[in-house]
């Protein structure tokens, strides 16, 4: 199971799960006061775009989910707008794909003051890397990246530092 935890700005307090059991993003609401224990969800976004997540991505200044998918739709990353208000069966306002990412979505991560998104791919046997679409705001269907760099060892994600401008 392959579970990511991602926030939103804090006036919102928002915590979005991957929830890699039965799929979809569980949604939880005043994060910056949850007390130990189990909790419930306040949303569950679903949908078959959405399947069986494998990264998430949350553009809190854009109000933008971007979710990626390798298990259920062959290495798509679904944008999702309205992230604050978003609640069970979602459609993506417009899916990126490309063979580039066909066997998997491992991680993304958006620069959206340089409007750069970046998503890491695993291939297995090797090949694995990330794809950069310099095109974050409207990328969509069948996009080739701008840029792929290969990584010849094990990947699990992206991070992005957007002051520094380092991957």
């Amino acid at each position: 199971m392959r579970q990511a935890i991602t926030g939103i700005g804090d006036q919102d307090q928002k915590l979005y799960r991957i929830n890699g059991f039965s799929g979809g993003i569980n949604a939880f609401h005043g994060a910056r006061t949850l007390p130990s224990g189990t909790h419930t969800p306040a949303r569950r976004i679903t949908g078959a775009a959405i399947g069986t997540p494998t990264a998430l991505f949350l553009d809190g200044g854009n109000n933008r989910l971007y979710v990626g998918n390798g298990l259920d739709n062959d290495g798509a990353v679904a944008v999702l707008e309205n992230a604050r208000s978003l609640n069970g069966n979602a459609t993506p306002a417009r899916t990126i794909t490309s063979t580039v990412l066909a066997r998997g979505v491992v991680g993304i991560a958006v620069d959206s003051t340089r409007n750069v998104l970046y998503a890491a791919f695993y291939r297995g046997g090797g090949g694995n890397g990330i794809a950069v679409y310099r095109n974050a705001a409207t990328a969509s269907g069948a996009a080739t990246p701008d840029a792929v760099a290969e990584i010849n060892a094990p990947i699990s994600g992206v991070w992005i530092d957007s002051r520094k401008d380092m991957l």
